[in-house]
């Protein structure tokens, strides 16, 4: 499928769209780097909650729980998210 396509069903929004794979590469490939990104994938809930997991998850292996963004994924709305913290 194209971006022709892609456009023509949704639009040129769907370009604006945040995108994760290029975060949750970020974290595998650039480690510790990579943590601020990784928590901000988390707490952002225009992302989809697997998503938002991956990234909370890959951001613990490098940053300790005791931090602000830990803290604030303890307190999301989705257990998924929670529970990977």
């Amino acid at each position: 499928m194209g971006a022709t396509a892609l456009d023509k069903w949704y639009g040129k929004d769907w370009r604006e769209r945040t995108h994760y794979g290029t975060t949750l590469h970020a974290g595998v490939t650039q480690g510790v780097k990579a943590v601020p990104d990784l928590l901000a994938l988390a707490q952002d809930p225009r992302v989809r909650d697997h998503a938002r997991d991956r990234g909370n998850v890959a951001a613990t292996v490098y940053a300790s729980g005791s931090t602000d963004g830990g803290a604030r994924i303890a307190q999301d709305n989705d257990p998924e998210v929670r529970i990977a913290r």
